[in-house]
Formats: C-alpha cells, structure tokens, sequence
C-alpha cells in the first residue's frame, strides 16, 4: 500500500512540475513578446514621430521635384550637407534596421507592418538605390532587392 502512495505522489509531484513549467514558459513567452512591442514601439516613434527624419520622408513621398531634383544634383555630385546629410541619417536608420533583420532581431513580418511603405518608396527610387550599392548601404540593399521586396527587381 506505501509502495502504491508513493507513485501516486510521484505522479502528482511530476504533474505539478510539469504544469509549474508550462506556467513558467508561459509567463516567460509573454514577457518576451511585451519587450518587443515595446522595443518595436521605440523604433515607430524614432522614425514616425520625431522630427528627425520628417524632411526626407516627405520628399520620398510627395515628390516634389524641385526638392527631387536637389538631392539628385547632390547624389551625381557626391556633395555634404544641408538635405544630403538628412538623407544619409534617413538611409542609416534602415541600414540599421535592415541589419536587425539580418541578425534576426527583428522579423520580416514587423519590418513590413511598420516599415514597407518608406522602404517600398526608397526601392522604387532608381537613383537613391544606385547609390546604395556605391555608399556601403549593403543590408539595406540587399533587403530591398530581396525576396520580400521581388516587385522591385530590374
């Protein structure tokens, strides 16, 4: 009769561990997908709501062509400054991003919920993407004219 209670408590024991465990991954999963939104949320606010990038996101998207026409004066000319420098900061932000996705800390599936449509709008610029290739903008190019982004393929 002992030898029959004492596998009865060695289940119970072995049932409560393990559910003590699915509790425990459980909890574990949930906190790991709460910093991500909170660091993705990070990343939409450095690029939607401050200022910083605002200028060149605006170009890219409106198109005005008076302001096209200066950044593409100052990408033949390989000229410093002024809209080129907030520029090269915009491009850097995805080069950056674009490295996460490499590295695999951010995946496609948010790249492209927070991102595709500036992304989509720098690899439909044939001559920004020109200079990506020449200016070390490795990972940003790559993704741009990867599978995820296939319509953009010359």
């Amino acid at each position: 009769m002992l030898e029959i209670i004492a596998k009865i408590a060695t289940i119970i024991a072995t049932l409560v561990g393990a559910i003590g465990v699915g509790f425990a991954v459980n909890s574990y999963g949930q906190s790991v997908r709460l910093k991500r939104a909170e660091w993705l949320q990070r990343l939409y606010q450095q690029f939607y709501e401050l200022d910083r990038y605002r200028t060149v996101r605006e170009i890219l998207d409106y198109r005005p062509e008076r302001e096209l026409a200066e950044i593409y004066a100052h990408l033949s000319d390989q000229s410093k400054g002024g809209i080129m420098d907030q520029l090269w900061d915009y491009l850097n932000f995805f080069e950056f991003v674009a490295g996460l996705v490499e590295l695999k800390q951010i995946r496609m599936a948010d790249l492209k919920l927070l991102f595709e449509y500036p992304l989509e709008r720098i690899a439909d610029d044939e001559q920004i993407m020109a200079r990506l290739s020449q200016e070390s903008y490795e990972h940003l190019y790559i993704l741009l004219r990867g599978p995820s982004f296939s319509r953009h393929l010359p």
